[in-house]
């Protein structure tokens, strides 16, 4: 049932119309009720019938063949796909979408244009949530430069605030601040307030990783103020708030947040949430010294990556279970008891190294991910460490756990070194003494 009387009165009322327009076989007027059908249950937070509104809506407009209608209702069942957590079905669809407009549109009016800037920011948002880091910023830029020579400031403010994003993903800091500057003049300019609240949402973020935690938690909770009641985007907000204030050490509020959290993504429909609801649960419940409850949250926010297909999600969930199990063992009175532990942790913390490993795969520009690497460092310290618990209590102590240490050491020194070297190599072949490189190929032999 409808949450709002109002709204239950206007699906009610859409539900007479839809019946007086069959009749008349008034087939325009159809699809704008099932439009204005998808945008009551939208605003309702039934996001699946929502989709199928919409669906019909431009089935509706493609028998008018009426492509204006059809492409505005399509975009906006992409854009629930992208608040839901199914953005790997949503880039499908928007590179679809792209393709249609381009053989409908092939001489675009500005309007035709400012679409396809919007299409490519959801798209941007889309791979960012996937982790194709190259894809999700080449769509912003272009993004960017179309609402600029259009004068568009409320999509140009919305493209800046995705590259800082994007920037911020990646760890690097001062760039994520460059474009959120920018995004914010931007969006004061056109008085844009709901992505004022974005920017504040990611400002929040940046203090978050430069651990400037109660700045963190000042921008989040000003973000929070901007949120509509209900919905994806206050659970993903909640979310984030959630995570700094266990950062914080404030882990009963944490958990009583994240568990709110998880009651608005179930209401809203959004896997993706639920899954960063129940990860910071974990955490939350960690804080509070209860290693078993919190793997078992943890556990389950794995279930949810792993359906999805979320790489970043199934890392992260790794290392945390790896760490909570390596605590358990120190508590194991029995030393065979915390060997099964430590082993049950190495595996864990390696298949997490495995995942790293295919998202900085993603990343083509070397620069770029020299910056994700290095935001994923204590992953690998986390592994290294873990080795050398094992080897302490090895009853054969030989140099099994040292060797895969140094060897885990050497895996992301020289991930990071190849990455620079691929950087600087046009510059290091250009002009260079004969001497020099000799010596250079030396010195690559031997390493």
């Amino acid at each position: 049932a409808l949450k709002d009387p109002i709204l239950e009165r206007v699906s009610a009322l859409l539900a007479e119309s839809y019946a007086i327009h069959k009749q008349l076989d008034s087939a325009a007027q159809l699809a704008k009720v099932r439009y204005f059908n998808a945008l009551s249950h939208l605003n309702d937070g039934h996001y699946e019938q929502a989709k199928r509104y919409y669906s019909d809506a431009a089935r509706l407009f493609r028998e008018l063949v009426d492509w204006a209608g059809e492409r505005g209702v399509l975009l906006d069942r992409a854009v629930i796909d992208i608040d839901t957590g199914n953005s790997i079905e949503a880039i499908d669809a928007l590179k679809q979408l792209q393709r249609s407009e381009l053989q409908n549109n092939p001489n675009p009016s500005e309007s035709d244009r400012n679409f396809v800037a919007t299409v490519l920011d959801q798209l941007g948002t889309a791979h960012k949530n996937v982790g194709n880091i190259d894809e999700a910023l080449t769509a912003f830029t272009r993004a960017q430069e179309m609402h600029h020579a259009l004068g568009d400031l409320h999509g140009e403010a919305e493209s800046l605030r995705g590259i800082a994003g994007l920037y911020l993903e990646l760890g690097d800091l001062d760039n994520a601040r460059t474009f959120l500057q920018q995004a914010q003049e931007v969006a004061e300019a056109s008085n844009n307030g709901r992505v004022l609240g974005v920017i504040h949402t990611t400002l929040g973020n940046i203090e978050y990783s430069a651990a400037n935690f109660a700045a963190a938690r000042d921008a989040q909770t000003k973000a929070l103020e901007l949120t509509p009641e209900a919905g994806p985007v206050r659970a993903h907000r909640e979310i984030l708030l959630a995570r700094t204030l266990v950062a914080l050490g404030e882990f009963d509020d944490a958990r009583t947040l994240a568990m709110r959290a998880l009651a608005d993504a179930k209401l809203s429909g959004s896997p993706r949430s639920e899954a960063d609801a129940l990860r910071q649960m974990g955490m939350a419940l960690d804080g509070l010294h209860r290693p078993e409850d919190s793997i078992e949250q943890l556990e389950q926010a794995r279930r949810h990556y792993e359906s999805l297909g979320l790489t970043d999600g199934l890392a992260a969930v790794d290392n945390a279970v790896a760490r909570l199990l390596a605590r358990i063992a120190l508590s194991e009175p029995d030393p065979d008891q915390q060997a099964v532990r430590l082993d049950e942790a190495l595996q864990r913390s390696s298949r997490s190294l495995d995942y790293v490993d295919r998202l900085l795969g993603k990343v083509s520009a070397p620069e770029l991910r020299a910056w994700y690497g290095a935001s994923y460092r204590d992953y690998y310290q986390a592994h290294i460490d873990l080795l050398l618990q094992r080897n302490g209590i090895d009853a054969n102590p030989g140099n099994r756990y040292v060797s895969e240490a140094l060897s885990t050491s050497e895996r992301a020194r020289a991930r990071m070194m190849m990455d620079l070297l691929n950087e600087a190599s046009v510059d290091l072949q250009r002009e260079i003494d004969p001497g020099i490189a000799a010596e250079m190929e030396e010195l690559i032999d031997k390493l």
